[in-house]
C-alpha cells in the first residue's frame, strides 16, 4: 500500500537498525516513538483507529489527528465546548466520528469537524458518552451512555431517539444483541426472545444519587473482537473479607481465589478466563484502558502501566513500554501495532516484532 511505501521511503535506516538490534536482544521489541519533535500536535494521546482506506486516526487532548504515514494534520472545532477527543469510530460511509471531554458528538465530514446539533439537549440532560457503534440497520448508529442507549440514523439529518435501557449494546453478525444494564444485567436477544447470561456481581457497581437513592451501574464493556465475544472489566479487584465474589453459579468464591476479570461469551453462558501470574501480580494495580485482539487467538490488553500480548493458547505474557499508560492500541491491515500514550506520543511496532 502506499502507506507502507512512505515507511519504506522515510525510515529504511531504522529498518536495518531493526534488523541488528532484534538479533542482539529478541526481548526488546524495536519500535518508532512519534513525539511532538517529529510533528505530533501533542504526546497526550487517548485512542487510534486504521480506517478502512489506511489511514491513521487518533484522538488527543488538542483534537482529531489524522497520519498519512508522512505528516500529522490537526482537526478541531473552534466552537467545541473542549478540544480533547476520544471514542474514535469510522462508519460504513467512511466518515469519522468522535467525542469531546464534555460528551459532544462530532462528525470529521468536507475535511471539517462538525458538532451533531441534534445531540446536544440529551446531552444537556446528563448522558455521559463513552462509545459509538454499528446496530441492526445500515445508515444508522448505537451512542452508548452512562444511563442509557441511543440510536441516530444518518439519512434523518441525524435524527436521535432513545432506544434501550441500557448502558452496552452489541450487535452480532449473526443476528443477536447483547445488552447490559444495571436492572437486567448481561442479556442476549435472538428474534425478540431474552436470554439472560449470569455473570458475578462484581461486575456491577453501587452508587448514590443527589437523593441519596442507591443506583446501581455496569462497570463492565461488552467487546466484539476477532477472537469472539468478551465482557471485560477496567480494573482488577483484590480478593478481600469485606468484597463478596460469587461464581457464574451465585456460589461464593474462597477469599483466596483469583478473580477473573475477562469473560467469554458463547451464546447463553459466559466463561471466566483467568489472568496468567504474569497479570495477576498486579492485582488491583491493573487497569485495562482498552482490549483488542489479532486473529490468532492473542489479547492486546492497553492498561495504565503498560501495553501487555496476551497469548491465550499458551498463556505468554509480552509486556512493552513497562510504567507508561498505554491509552489504546490498534493492529493495522499489515500487522503494525499502534499505540497511544498519555504523555509519551505514538507508538509503532512492525509486525515481526510485536
Amino acid at each position: 500500500s502506499l502507506l507502507i511505501l512512505y515507511f519504506c521511503f522515510m525510515y529504511g535506516i531504522r529498518w536495518l537498525i531493526l534488523l541488528f538490534t532484534t538479533s542482539l536482544c529478541a526481548q526488546t521489541p524495536y519500535f518508532i516513538n512519534y513525539t511532538d519533535k517529529d510533528g505530533l500536535p501533542t504526546n497526550e494521546l487517548y485512542s487510534v483507529i486504521q480506517t478502512k482506506k489506511g489511514a491513521i486516526w487518533i484522538g488527543s487532548d488538542a483534537g482529531l489527528i489524522h497520519y498519512d504515514g508522512l505528516n500529522f494534520k490537526l482537526y478541531h472545532n473552534s466552537i467545541a465546548k473542549n478540544k480533547s477527543v476520544t471514542n474514535l469510530f469510522e462508519d460504513e460511509d467512511g466518515d469519522i466520528w468522535c467525542t469531546n471531554f464534555s460528551d459532544q458528538l462530532l462528525l470529521l465530514k468536507d475535511d471539517s469537524l462538525h458538532i451533531i446539533e441534534s445531540w446536544e439537549s440529551i446531552r444537556e440532560e446528563g448522558n455521559v458518552l463513552y462509545e459509538i457503534n454499528f446496530s441492526d440497520t445500515p445508515g444508522v448508529l448505537i451512542i452508548q451512555t452512562g444511563k442509557h442507549t441511543f440510536k441516530i440514523n444518518k439519512a434523518e439529518n441525524y435524527k436521535i431517539r432513545f432506544e434501550y435501557q441500557a448502558q452496552n449494546i452489541l450487535y452480532t453478525p449473526e443476528g443477536d444483541m447483547y445488552s447490559y444494564s444495571s436492572s437486567k444485567g448481561l442479556v442476549r436477544t435472538k428474534n425478540k426472545e431474552d436470554f439472560p447470561i449470569p455473570v458475578p456481581e462484581l461486575f456491577f457497581r453501587t452508587d448514590f444519587d443527589k437523593k441519596n437513592n442507591t443506583i446501581r451501574y455496569p462497570r463492565g464493556h461488552i467487546r466484539s473482537t476477532k477472537i469472539g465475544l468478551y465482557l471485560w472489566l477496567s480494573e482488577q479487584f483484590p480478593s478481600q473479607k469485606n468484597f463478596l465474589v460469587q461464581n457464574l453459579w451465585g456460589q461464593p468464591l474462597g477469599q483466596t481465589s483469583i478473580i477473573p476479570y475477562i469473560f467469554s461469551i458463547k451464546k447463553n453462558r459466559a466463561h471466566a478466563i483467568y489472568f496468567p501470574p504474569e497479570l495477576s501480580q498486579y492485582k488491583n494495580n491493573l487497569n485495562i484502558a482498552h482490549l483488542t485482539s489479532t486473529s490468532d487467538s492473542v489479547f492486546y490488553l492497553s492498561t495504565n502501566i503498560g501495553l501487555f500480548k496476551w497469548d491465550l493458547s499458551s498463556n505468554e505474557v509480552n509486556t512493552y513500554f513497562p510504567g507508561q499508560f498505554i491509552s489504546q492500541a490498534t493492529i493495522d491491515r499489515e500487522g503494525n501495532i499502534w499505540a497511544t500514550s498519555l504523555d509519551k506520543g505514538l507508538y509503532f511496532i512492525p509486525p515481526h516484532i510485536a
